[in-house]
């Protein structure tokens, strides 16, 4: 197995500075086959991990927590810092002071808890540079009775979390002035060259202070999780599915990925159809797709000749689709079976989680699950979300 480090250099600038992780069924749109066959290569290696509980893979929950804080020891001055992920951005965005803070950041509540990240979190003895999710201020826990059993709660984003006051953690979380859930550990010569060296960041190695709850995002046991052999056997045979699919799906990849034009529509339209609470895609759909949006483009433009050569450039898409309409539609069916295998790891993960989790909207408190997990397999990464339930409920939180 290659280290990390050796596999740096086929990671993408977005992935090594964890600004974004790519959903497992879309790896095959974003990579072609290669992507396809690693889809499929993390199912298996999933799937045989929760059969027999011994695993290589690092595997870790996604905490729904906001903002991403970056914090440390900036290595150009050897000051601690705090930022969120403009940390990353061509202009470095770091904080020393709550004045540079004050004077940087014009959000007033996104600002108020940058001071406290940096009041608290030299603390915890940070070595080098972690990244983590902002769970909780002082000022955003609650004590709320839910199901006639009393919790701390907070939610950060778009789940809430819940917490007895009875255990440990409840009552660590009770203390403390702020919460955070680090996963991701950097290193380099400067801010601009940060670069992640793990997504597995083991947060025992931190110092304790009742001040700060932290957390890291490591699954260190999957036995109460195990596949049974029923449940095993069902997965097998889908994944099965996948292995044939992608024998004729495989090759049709190589030519979509050749159309560079055409590669940037397709996730838009997933997403789309996804937030308006659908997860059944289709060659035609993508057509729709496409037509609407150079319509809208269409639109604003005023000279016939710019008209024209718009609808010849969506003509040409439309015309490629239409070609391989049966392959496109092979493909989209793939993506769902890859994202049904996801779906029952998913519900096996869950299991684990020492939280309860719950959504929060005008239909009042329900129960739900954890946003997901994460992923690493032979230095490359990846998400499992259960996108439809995710993608339904930030709708309502953000009507």
């Amino acid at each position: 197995m290659l280290s990390f480090r050796q596999m740096q250099s086929i990671l993408s600038e977005e992935t090594v500075r964890n600004k974004h992780l790519d959903h497992i069924e879309d790896l095959m749109i974003l990579e072609g086959q290669k992507g396809l066959k690693l889809s499929i290569a993390f199912l298996k290696d999933i799937s045989d991990s929760l059969k027999t509980g011994a695993t290589s893979l690092g595997l870790s929950t996604k905490w729904d927590g906001k903002p991403a804080i970056v914090c440390g020891i900036n290595p150009e001055n050897g000051k601690f810092f705090v930022a969120t992920k403009g940390a990353f951005s061509k202009t470095v965005s770091a904080y020393h002071t709550e004045a540079e803070i004050r004077k940087g950041v014009a959000i007033s509540d996104l600002a108020d808890k940058l001071v406290e990240c940096l009041k608290h979190l030299p603390k915890i003895g940070i070595k080098g540079v972690l990244q983590g999710d902002l769970m909780f201020t002082t000022n955003s826990k609650k004590t709320q009775t839910i199901d006639g059993k009393e919790y701390i709660t907070f939610q950060p984003n778009t789940i809430m979390y819940a917490i007895s006051k009875e255990g440990e953690i409840g009552r660590a979380v009770a203390a403390a002035k702020i919460g955070i859930a680090f996963h991701t550990v950097y290193s380099g010569k400067s801010m601009a060259e940060l670069s992640a060296v793990s997504f597995n960041f083991d947060a025992s190695t931190l110092k304790k202070t009742a001040d700060v709850w932290f957390t890291d995002p490591n699954i260190y046991d999957i036995t109460p999780a195990l596949l049974n052999p029923d449940e095993y056997s069902n997965l097998s045979k889908m994944i099965g599915e996948c292995q044939a699919a992608e024998k004729t799906v495989g090759p049709f990849l190589k030519t979509l990925l050749s159309n560079a034009d055409l590669k940037e529509y397709i996730l838009p339209y997933i997403n789309a159809t996804i937030n308006g609470g659908m997860a059944q895609f289709s060659a035609r759909g993508l057509i729709l797709s496409i037509e609407t949006k150079f319509g809208k483009e269409i639109e604003k433009l005023k000279t016939e000749k710019g008209k024209q050569g718009k609808k010849d450039q969506m003509n040409k898409l439309v015309t490629f689709v239409k070609t391989y309409e049966k392959q496109f539609n092979a493909m989209f069916d793939l993506h769902n079976t890859i994202a049904k295998c996801k779906e029952v790891l998913l519900n096996k993960f869950y299991m684990l989680s020492k939280f309860g989790h719950f959504f929060v909207d005008a239909e009042g408190i329900r129960p739900t699950d954890p946003e997901g997990i994460v992923v690493a397999r032979s230095g490359r990464v990846t998400k499992l979300v259960n996108r439809l339930r995710f993608s339904r409920q930030n709708r309502k939180v953000n009507a």
